[in-house]
């Protein structure tokens, strides 16, 4: 086509297309225009002119009769129409005729003087009243009309447009100047004054002004200049919010001239300028030393703004939850939205809960009977109408789910509008009802009998203006409830959409004229409607639904509605590309829309499919067309309708049921055709285009057409005027050229196929069948390709014009010769040309090209990968020929491997995607069968063997490719060969590394599958030649190896599982290594498949293979958290080794196999710690070099403490904490403090596991929790643990609860878990006393998710009401717990919930007394009578002290404190004191009062602190004086008890001398008479006794030394101490006694030197672990004692002993000293006890005199010591003395030392030789089997480490076999004995369970392991048996599991049984077992034996042992 024909196509389009545009137009206009029978014309035309309106009675309106007209009374210009006369005029009774009771009294008046009445009733201003006018400025007013007409008909005359959006005006008011600030002469009379008419009632038109103002001038306030206007000063003054400035008031009630009107002007101080303020509210202005709560106050009575409520909280700091009563009560007394609001959304207090509890008035009942209620309506109705997105502007929302204020009750059976009736306020109540500015578009307020109530309400008032109200508003209600009700329409059906109650009138003979009322009401309010009542919609979804009575109706009453606009437009049905190819699809989406109310009726609903699943629903139908049989699916349409059944809710039925909907006739066809007909009756020049019809798929639109004669289908198409307009859009049509021989049924056949109606083709075939014609040169079946109408073909060929259609060829241009599948292919139709081809269509064209050749040319690239996948086969088969040429050719090897490899011709996944599925299947005359035999057979065997390998070992997934027929595979059953016949092959074929291999142990059952029966690649490729045995033994070489590879991983699992030898492990680790390597060594260069077997069996041993574990009894199962991450975790072979405990095969595999990383170097000593194994901590916490580790040490410790938290070890955790190290565990783990740790990481996703993975707390919570699971388990492990926690500041109570808080995410939705979290709970707030109300907000998280876990399940009632109960008791607030309860089952817990919330609230109601201001005494009384306690707690915590305190009731508070004892320091939920709380809450007096409080408390504490310190000074100095008195005396009295012999001789020498001299000497003058001996004694000197001076001297010291250190001692508390009286003791002064000088006189004469001594083992500690220097200053001590020396320093005799104790100064600066004794052995010898710092050598002295009494106590009666050595029991030689520890009832471990050998003690190898005792000695050196008892600590393990030496020393040297074992059940006495004897090849130390692990893994046909997981010990058999026995409060776990151990199975009885267990007759049988040795009572023995049978059978089938 040249450019001139495509440009004139071009415009001939556009043509058709205007010219259609152009139609529809014409059409609508058609539509708008009026019929004969109408009322008028369109909106325009009949109601611009309120006199063409149509009026009923009934219909409130104005008028204007001067006859009547009162101006200041509007009641007697608005009235309602009482009936209506011919001629335009109007019978109208006025509404004062109503008030007066007077409703006869009618006038009438032509309609030119009547406008309709849209008004409300009342204003907010009546005649009188003092207002604020815009006038151009604001200025002071006086109201002087209400709803001036006049001033209408003045301005530009009656009548006015009658809609509700016309203003009317509501005020006329006259402007005054005489204001006292005025500034113009007022005016000379009333007339003179100017008026003002405001046309709103709203503020921005007209507000009040205030009779009364808050301050007067000069008073002191502070201005917020945001809301001011400034008057001179500087300017450009940066405003913001809450700009509040310092002032002055300087006028008040300011009216100037051509200024705004003002309340005040202030004078800013320092600011230099002044400013106005509009209102007198707290926002704008306020007294500059007002209280916060005063202000807060005045703010919610003159309802300020929610943003200046938040402000003044914020800046006063106000709390208001704490009275939160009086501020809801302020808030609704005045009906302060914006307060109310605040209270909702800012303050968290939902205000539509409060009730009244005496008259039962809810919320609403309140605000009615507020005098501020019309307020509150105006503006509840202004936000639901505009509703605003701003945070600052949100709305108080009244009703929501399961919350209808407007419905509730109170005690007189009264809603709320009730109560306005009741208090008469008509204002309020007429905004109630008001459209324009109340609720009366609201459901909500208005459901259920609520109008009713408020009907009779107002008729028992019988008052008129109310009555007058309701009947208007109940008038309006019931024709919106009409409109309301057609907006659902489209949610049922006509018929059921009329028996609606409120379409009632449409039932009946008032139909039409309720239609006319219906659509006049529509034209009045459309600008206030919704967008759900847009007529257009309504009118569009009754002709979409066919709902043909109530379309008439409404078009008749109003024609000129039926418009749709741009929204409203019928959307279209038309063929949106779905059911094609999907690569063709360009849009499923259409955006045609028609505006023409004939077209919408055509085209219905519109259904859009959301469905991307449309490829599988083409391949269903593909099958129907190709499977199903005629007699069972007959059509398209059954086996669709048998798909929906079955695929309803999947993507695919989606698709089912859009196609059914295309096949069918819908519901509402019916419907729609009768408006049709209706609308074409009406229209008889509008036709149908048929076309249209077909594109929308309307079938039935079709057939009425036909019906009614509108189409003539055996007519000529090329004559119809609509289809020749439209050929251009016909593309069956050849250049849009309509053959002038074509019927209508042809043409609109092809167009069917065009537009996808299937529906219409059928019917359109039905009387003559399909057409077959050649149109534009294709016939239906090729239009069909080439479309892509996959659903038409196939019903094309059900149809008898099939043959002749397919055997029909293209004439078109561009498919000349080609037939429908080849058109198909070249449209990229794919699966309309796999249709065709599966109906077997003739494949070659005319030319004899095919289907691919077609494709081949697509212009789609999916089209020609079509073509080259199903041109693959003959690629294929040119491959093989190329390769069999190559091999006859002999080419060389590595070409002939290069060209399969790269070709592929020899992959069996090729040959299966190229159609061949089975070896022996021939497809183009080949065979994959053939093809290898081909090529093997002139083939080397080395390309042979490497053809075959390739293919045995890289098999792709096309298993069933080489199975033979079923017949010969049943006949040739696979066979294996055993080990037998491997050992056979491999010793002939002389493979002796396999012989060698597979006679392990550990290969006794393995076997292989012979090539030459598992499948048929070498009978192919090799079949009657030679070389198959060749090949056959390579391939079954490797088949071997890899089956040892595999059995090997098997065996090493296996030995990790039950813990085998490491020796064995190790050699399976070097097979399996081995195998590997061998197998990739014979496969060359040939890659092993991924997807085979063989590359899964060759895969090395890792740690992360999981090992198979009993679920049931798996020991990982008990801990609960993991370090790495992953699906079985669990049974990882790490987990196991460190859970059972094998230490030495988890050494060998951290050095020996791959795979570890940190994680799991974590997770390995975690569990080990959590099972209590040590020697697996210790290898890793301290590696010794062996492994290397990835992990960090810290990292390693960390989990060592993660594992011990987990497992509650309480010891072990205790160590950490008590060492400095460990003090901060907490932090040190989690990094800072957990309480952060948890909130910066509980929101990040994935981080809720790893917190409970790696928190220490955590952990031990779980420990916590797993305690609980056991019923019989002791928890004071875990309370003892947390206590631990708190008492060392590792954690919080805080951190505690938020741990608890992270365990409810770990499986929050499982009932066992969180009923047993939450008995944790429980348990730890009681053990540890955490406070509920402390953590409200966490514990109520907490309740919110167990709520949500538990409200559909009944077993979760009971442990959950129990915990919300005991919170509501501590005080936590549960309300809003559960808010979304109404989606909750109706379930026990459901009630359960609400009778907890109800109690709750009830309990707070008592609080209510306090709140309201109820007197002392009935609060008293209240509390006397137990209503209130003194531990009661309000809602938020509060306790009545902080609720007296809130609401400043210092009465209240005084008596509680002072009578009732209650602590002003108690807390409240939010963690505040009393005075905090008076603090928050602004309460000033009962802030003064707890202040003046506290300070009283401090100043008395201060003083009585002072007093008692100085009496306590007054009293210690008596104390010190008294004690020297005592000195004094003592010393007195000691000083003459020591020389008392030699004062008595003096007294007798010198009464003697006096005697015998006293002559002489008084004859004698010069000498002086001496009365004493005393005198001559100081006369001369040579007599003075210095010696024993010195020693009361020293006696004086030591006896003032020791009053002093008494004295320090008890003062050490210090002086600020309080002690009591009682405490003061006087001190005990003990004289040196006669031990001292016996110990003096002992030491001097003490000078022996030694040659040996002993030393305990705490010395041996002290010096192997001590500093260097300190061994040698021991060294140095003994040296000097052992050579004889003596003093002070080196024997120093222990004062206070009962035994003589001595101690040597270690060294002088450290203060150490040696304590030792000297024992009375033979030889002697001395002890040394201990080496101690000083300060401790008292409580050692004291130890030491202990330990030598227990050791010289007699231990038996001597009698019968001495009848035991008669009768040769105990030797008759005295037992030797064995000196017993100090610390414990044990013998004292002493070691010897000789003198000679002492400088050995100050080398690091040092070791002392033990001393044996003589009978030790005898236990060591006896031959033969010994047996040694006795209890713990008495010297066995001493005397078998000894006696291991000696054999050593004894026997060794001349035995060469000589082999030792040691034996124990703990692996540090293991370690402890072999460290004590030393290592040697020849002694084994092994423990307990490691021996029977070894005697496991080497005896023979072990068929069972026994883990020590397996193994049952006395806790488990507790727990797990005895606990869920019957018997089990009869026969204790103990007595039973004894006789278990002991008799039934421990007894040499037992033993000697086949059995292995005793017979229950000799255990009942008292002589078989005796009294005395089994004293189990007989009549229980058959209980117990019966017990042991049920325990055996428990082992048994639990596999424990």
């Amino acid at each position: 086509m040249g450019k001139k024909s495509r440009k004139k196509g071009a415009d001939k389009a556009a043509r058709k297309d205007k010219l259609q545009s152009r139609r529809e137009q014409q059409l609508v206009q058609r539509n708008r225009a009026d019929s004969d029978d109408s009322d008028g014309g369109d909106y325009s035309t009949r109601f611009s002119n309120p006199n063409q309106r149509e009026y009923f009675a009934g219909d409130r309106v104005w008028f204007i009769e001067n006859r009547i007209y009162e101006a200041d009374n509007p009641y007697t210009y608005r009235g309602i129409v009482k009936g209506v006369l011919p001629r335009g005029q109007l019978r109208i009774t006025s509404l004062q005729s109503i008030i007066d009771g007077d409703d006869l009294a009618v006038i009438t008046i032509p309609k030119n003087k009547v406008f309709p009445d849209f008004q409300d009733f009342t204003l907010r201003f009546d005649v009188g009243d003092q207002v604020v006018c815009s006038y151009s400025p604001w200025s002071t007013a006086i109201v002087s009309y209400q709803w001036p007409i006049r001033e209408i008909q003045s301005a530009g005359g009656l009548p006015v447009d009658a809609s509700s959006h016309v203003k009317v005006p509501h005020y006329k008011c006259r402007l005054e100047f005489d204001g006292p600030n005025m500034r113009v002469p007022a005016a000379a009379s009333e007339d003179d004054a100017p008026f003002v008419a405001a046309p709103e009632d709203l503020d921005y038109c007209i507000r009040l002004r205030p009779s009364s103002f808050r301050f007067k001038v000069g008073g002191s306030v502070v201005v917020n200049l945001f809301k001011a206007e400034q008057i001179g000063g500087r300017s450009g003054y940066k405003l913001v919010k809450n700009t509040w400035l310092r002032g002055k008031v300087t006028a008040v009630d300011v009216s100037k001239f051509e200024t705004n009107y003002a309340v005040y002007e202030c004078s800013l101080v320092g600011e230099g300028f002044a400013c106005r303020i509009f209102d007198d509210k707290d926002e704008n202005i306020a007294r500059a030393d007002a209280d916060g709560r005063e202000r807060l106050f005045d703010a919610i009575e003159q309802n300020c703004s929610r943003s200046h409520l938040n402000f003044l909280c914020g800046h006063f700091d106000i709390d208001v939850s704490v009275f939160r009563d009086l501020v809801v009560a302020k808030a609704i007394e005045f009906a302060s939205y914006n307060a109310l609001t605040w209270l909702q959304h800012d303050c968290g207090i939902d205000v539509r809960l409060v009730r009244d509890k005496v008259s039962g008035d809810k919320f609403l009942h309140m605000i009615a009977n507020s005098p501020f209620a019309s307020r509150f309506i105006r503006k509840v109705a202004e936000n639901s109408r505009y509703r605003s997105f701003d945070e600052d502007e949100a709305t108080l929302t009244l009703v929501d789910y399961g919350n209808r204020p407007t419905t509730e009750l109170n005690n007189n059976g009264e809603v709320w509008l009730q109560s306005l009736v009741r208090r008469g306020d008509i204002k309020a109540l007429d905004v109630a009802f008001s459209p324009n500015c109340g609720l009366a578009w609201e459901d909500y307020f208005f459901f259920g009998d609520v109008l009713e109530l408020v009907a009779g309400s107002i008729k028992e008032s019988d008052n008129p203006i109310m009555q007058y109200i309701f009947d208007a508003f109940s008038s309006f209600r019931t024709t919106y409830q009409q409109l309301d009700a057609l907006s659902k329409s489209s949610r049922t059906s006509e018929e059921a959409l009329l028996q609606d109650d409120r379409l009632a009138v449409f039932r009946g003979d008032d139909a039409k004229h309720g239609a006319k009322l219906l659509t006049r009401f529509y034209r009045d309010w459309n600008d206030r409607l919704s967008e759900n009542m847009r007529i257009g919609r309504i009118f569009r979804e009754l002709v979409e639904k066919g709902m043909a009575r109530l379309f008439q109706l409404l078009y008749e009453a109003d024609q000129g509605l039926f418009e749709m606009n741009d929204d409203d437009c019928a959307e279209s049905n038309e063929d949106q590309q779905q059911f094609i190819q999907h690569e063709l699809r360009t849009s499923t989406k259409c955006d045609v829309r028609t505006h023409c109310v004939f077209n919408a009726c055509v085209m219905g609903s519109h259904s859009p499919i959301y469905c991307r699943d449309f490829q599988n629903y083409l391949w269903r139908v593909k099958d129907h067309f190709l499977n199903c049989e005629a007699e069972n699916c007959p059509s398209l349409q059954h086996h669709l309708s048998r798909e929906k059944e079955t695929k309803s809710r999947s993507s695919v039925g989606n698709c089912v049921t859009y196609r059914l909907r295309l096949l069918e006739d819908e519901d509402d066809v019916k419907g729609r055709q009768n408006i049709l007909h209706y609308l074409l009756l009406k229209h008889e020049d509008v036709r149908l285009d048929v076309l249209f019809i077909l594109r929308q798929r309307q079938c039935w639109a079709l057939r009425f057409m036909v019906d009614e004669k509108y189409v003539d289908l055996e007519g000529l198409a090329a004559k119809d005027e609509n289809l020749a307009q439209n050929a251009s859009t016909l593309s069956f049509l050849n250049s849009a050229h309509i053959p002038s021989n074509m019927t209508l049924r042809c043409c609109l056949s092809f167009a069917a196929v065009q537009y996808d109606d299937l529906q219409s083709l059928e019917w359109l075939s039905e009387p003559l069948g399909a057409p077959d014609d050649l149109v534009g040169g294709w016939n239906l079946l090729h239009y069909s390709a080439f479309m892509g109408r996959i659903e038409i073909i196939g019903w094309l060929s059900t149809q008898p014009v099939w043959n002749s259609l397919v055997s029909q060829a293209s004439t078109r241009k561009t498919f000349v010769g080609a037939y429908a599948v080849h058109i198909a292919a070249s449209c990229g139709h794919l699966h309309a040309c796999g249709l065709l081809m599966g109906l077997k269509v003739p494949l070659e064209d005319k030319k004899g090209k095919l289907p691919d050749d077609y494709a081949k040319k697509s212009k789609y690239e999916f089209v020609r990968e079509w073509a080259a996948d199903r041109a693959k086969p003959q690629a294929l088969k040119k491959a093989v020929k190329k390769l069999i040429r190559q091999v006859e050719e002999q080419k060389s090897v590595s070409q002939i491997k290069h060209f399969i490899i790269s070709s592929k011709c020899l992959d069996i996944d090729n040959w299966c995607s190229c159609n061949w599925y089975s070896f022996d299947e021939e497809l183009l005359d080949i065979s994959f069968r053939d093809a290898l035999h081909s090529c093997c057979k002139h083939s080397d065997i080395e390309l042979a063997k490497w053809i075959c390998f390739r293919l045995y070992f890289s098999r792709g997934y096309a298993g069933n490719f080489w199975d033979r027929d079923r017949n010969d595979r049943a006949q040739n059953d696979e066979e294996l060969l055993s080990r037998d016949d491997l050992v056979s092959f491999a010793r002939e074929r002389g493979y002796d590394d396999l012989v060698d291999q597979i006679q392990w142990k550990w290969f006794k059952d393995i076997s292989c599958s012979d090539p030459l029966t598992r499948d048929s690649i070498l009978e192919s490729a090799l079949g009657g030649d030679e070389r198959m045995v060749d090949v056959r033994a390579a391939i079954l070489r490797i088949d071997i190896l890899v089956n040892v590879a595999k059995s090997s991983f098997s065996a090493i699992k296996d030995i990790l599982q039950r813990g085998g030898r490491v020796d064995e492990l190790g050699e399976l680790l070097r097979i399996n290594a081995s195998a590997r390597e061998a197998v990739m060594t014979e496969m060359g260069d040939i890659s092993i498949d991924e997807r085979h077997d063989l590359s899964y069996s060759l895969r090395p041993f890792k740690m992360t293979e999981r090992l198979s574990q009993q679920r049931k009894h798996n020991p990982v199962s008990q801990l609960l958290l993991f370090a790495e991450k992953g699906y079985g975790v669990q049974e990882r072979a790490h987990i196991v080794l460190a859970a059972e405990g094998y230490t030495e095969l988890l050494r060998f595999c951290l050095s020996n196999i791959s795979g570890w990383n940190a994680a799991m170097e974590l997770n390995v000593i975690r569990t080990a710690s959590f099972f209590g194994h040590v020697s697996i901590v210790e290898m890793l916490g301290s590696p010794d070099g062996a492994f290397a580790l990835s992990s960090d040490e810290k990292e390693r410790h960390n989990a060592a403490i993660l594992g011990a938290g987990q497992a509650l070890r309480y010891r072990d955790l205790e160590f950490l904490v008590k060492t400095d190290e460990g003090r901060d565990v907490g932090n040190w783990i989690e990094g800072g403090s957990f309480k952060d740790y948890y909130q910066s990481n509980l929101k990040k996703e994935g981080r809720v596991q790893q917190m409970m993975n790696e928190t220490l707390i955590v952990s031990v919570l779980m420990g916590c929790t797993r305690e609980l699971f056991d019923s019989d388990a002791d928890h004071k492990n875990g309370t003892k643990t947390l206590r631990l926690f708190v008492d060392n500041l590792i954690y919080t109570h805080d951190d505690i609860m938020c741990a608890m808080e992270l365990l409810f995410y770990r499986d929050a939705y499982r009932i066992g878990w969180m009923t047993c979290v939450l008995d944790l709970l429980q348990t730890v707030m009681d053990a540890l006393g955490i406070q509920p109300i402390s953590h409200s907000k966490r514990i109520q998280g907490i309740c919110e998710k167990v709520v949500r876990t538990a409200r559909d399940s009944e077993e979760a009632v009971f442990p959950v009401t129990s915990f919300l109960l005991k919170v509501t008791i501590a005080g936590i607030d549960i309300q809003e717990i559960g808010e979304d309860s109404y989606c909750f089952q109706q379930n026990g817990f459901r009630k359960s919930l609400s009778d907890l919330q109800q109690k709750q609230r009830s309990d707070w109601s008592r609080f209510d007394i306090v709140k309201k201001g109820g007197s002392s005494t009935d609060i008293q009384q209240l509390m006397k009578d137990g209503g209130l306690t003194a531990d009661s707690r309000d809602r938020g915590g509060l306790l009545l002290t902080h609720l007296s305190a809130a609401y400043d009731r210092v009465d209240l508070l005084e008596w509680l404190v002072v009578s009732e004892g209650m602590d002003l320091d108690a807390l409240d939920a939010q963690h505040r004191t009393t005075l905090d709380v008076a603090k928050a809450s602004k309460a000033s007096l009962a802030t003064k009062w707890i202040i003046e409080r506290k300070a009283k408390a401090i100043i008395g504490s201060f003083l009585r602190r002072n007093y008692y310190h100085a009496l306590h000074m007054r009293r210690l100095q008596k104390s010190k004086d008294a004690a020297t008195l005592i000195q004094s005396v003592i010393r007195a009295y000691a000083t003459r008890k020591i020389f008392a012999n030699v004062l008595m001789r003096r007294m007798e020498e010198s009464q003697h001398f006096a005697i015998v001299w006293r002559r002489v000497i008084a004859s004698l003058d010069n000498i002086a008479t001496s009365t004493c001996w005393a005198d001559i004694r100081e006369q001369l000197i040579d007599i003075k006794v210095g010696l024993h001076d010195e020693m009361l001297d020293d006696t004086d010291q030591r006896l003032s030394r020791a009053m002093e250190e008494a004295v320090q001692d008890d003062c050490s508390g210090g002086d600020d101490e309080l002690v009591p009286d009682e405490s003061i003791d006087s001190e005990e002064l003990v004289p040196d006694g006669g031990g001292t000088h016996e110990a003096t006189r002992n030491l001097s004469n003490n000078n022996t030197q030694w040659l040996s001594f002993q030393m305990s083992s705490h010395v041996v500690k002290f010096l192997q672990q001590g500093d260097k220097k300190y061994r040698s200053f021991f060294v140095r001590r003994m040296r000097q004692l052992a050579s004889g020396e003596r003093s002070r320093i080196l024997q120093k005799p222990l004062k206070g002993s009962k035994t003589l104790i001595y101690e040597t100064y270690l060294e002088q600066k450290s203060g150490h000293r040696i304590l030792w004794t000297e024992e009375p052995f033979s030889p002697p010898r001395i002890v040394i006890w201990y080496v101690a710092k000083h300060k401790q050598v008292s409580r050692l002295m004291q130890l030491i005199d202990d330990s030598k009494s227990r050791s010289a106590r007699q231990q038996m009666p001597a009698t019968l010591v001495s009848e035991l050595q008669n009768e040769g029991l105990i030797p008759q030689n005295e037992k030797e003395n064995v000196l017993l520890d100090i610390f414990g009832n044990v013998p004292l471990k002493v070691y010897d030392v000789n003198f000679n050998a002492i400088n050995e003690i100050t080398k690091d190898s040092w070791t002392p030789q033990l001393h044996l005792t003589d009978e030790e000695r005898d236990i060591v050196e006896a031959k033969g089997t010994v047996l040694v008892l006795g209890r713990s600590g008495t010297g066995k393990t001493i005397c078998i480490s000894s006696s291991i030496e000696f054999d050593r020393q004894s026997t060794a040297a001349h035995d060469p076999s000589f082999t030792q074992l040691f034996v124990a059940r703990s692996v540090r006495l293991c370690r402890y004995v072999e460290g004590a004897v030393g290592e040697d090849n020849r002694t084994s130390f092994l423990t307990y369970a490691r021996l029977l692990n070894d005697i496991e893994s080497t005896l023979p046909d072990q068929t069972r392991n026994f883990n020590p997981s397996q193994k049952i010990d006395f806790g488990r058999f507790k727990r797990d048996f005895h606990h869920h026995s019957s018997s089990n409060e009869k026969i204790s776990a103990l007595i039973l599991w004894t006789v278990i151990k002991t008799f039934l199975k421990g007894s040499i009885e037992e033993f000697q049984t086949p059995e292995g267990i005793l017979p229950r007759e000799e255990f009942v049988e008292v002589e078989r077992l005796g009294k005395n040795r089994c004293r189990i009572p007989v009549e229980l023995r058959e209980q117990v034996y019966d017990e042991f049978l049920q325990y055996q059978k428990y082992l048994q089938d639990q596999q424990l042992w």
